[in-house]
Parts: C-alpha cells; sequence; structure tokens
C-alpha cells in the first residue's frame, strides 16, 4: 500500500449552474491525483504500456458524496494504491480543510494485454510500486 496527500483548491472549471462541484466532476478531479502517485514511483499509464506492453482499463469506479464543494474550497485528498493480481485499486478521499469528509472515490484499473485479456502486474512493476 502506498498512501498520498495533497493539497487542492476547487476550480471554477468542476463549478455547474447550480454553484458547486457536479457530481460528474469528482472522477477528473481526483484522476490528476492517481497520476501524481504513481509519478512520485517513477510509473506512469503510458510507461506502463510501453515497457510492459499492458493497457489499463476501468472496470469500477465507485463515488459516495457526504457534503457539497464550491469553487475556491480548500481541501486535501488522501490517495491509497492497492495491488490485486491484475488490478490497481485507488481508494481516494477529499476532504475538507476542517476534516469534514466531502467525496469518496473507489477507482478499479485493470491491467490488460493487447487482446484486452487481463494480465498479471509483473513483478518489476510491482517493485516499483513497493508492493513485492
Amino acid at each position: 500500500m502506498i498512501e498520498e496527500l495533497t493539497d487542492i483548491t476547487i476550480g471554477p472549471e468542476h463549478i455547474d449552474q447550480y454553484g458547486h462541484v457536479n457530481y460528474k466532476a469528482a472522477p477528473a478531479i481526483l484522476e490528476e491525483f492517481q497520476d501524481a502517485l504513481l509519478v512520485h514511483q517513477g510509473v506512469t499509464f503510458e510507461g506502463i504500456e510501453k515497457n510492459f506492453g499492458l493497457r489499463s482499463f476501468v472496470k469500477k469506479i465507485e463515488n459516495t458524496w457526504d457534503g457539497e464543494l464550491k469553487e475556491n474550497d480548500e481541501c486535501w485528498v488522501s490517495t491509497i494504491l492497492r495491488l490485486g493480481n491484475t488490478s490497481m485499486k485507488f481508494d481516494q478521499v477529499l476532504r475538507k480543510k476542517d476534516g469534514s469528509l466531502i467525496l469518496a472515490q473507489l477507482m478499479t484499473v485493470v491491467l490488460v494485454d493487447g487482446d484486452g485479456k487481463p494480465t498479471a502486474i509483473p513483478a518489476e512493476l510491482r517493485k516499483r510500486l513497493g508492493q513485492e
């Protein structure tokens, strides 16, 4: 398991006509933190494809909203990565600076070969991700 904590200020690009973050924006907001966690381990999805011949496929994404986000809200995001046999699970929470939970997201990404068949995560990649 790897965990990373990151600060974020909610920008206008995620605000809908009701003046808050739309539910559809959650994956877009949290994706950059998934990518950042991987980069800090020396890994990218592009690199996984180039170096291991594996592509990523989002199998499942689950969001739970427990509050509302508005433009300029200051928050922090916790991103935890756990590896399965063929999958990478990103468990994320977004909290306001006061600690109140606003959003929880669990996303499962499966690594597949060129034919779309789920493929075991290579040992070298597991090592890079600190999960040998």
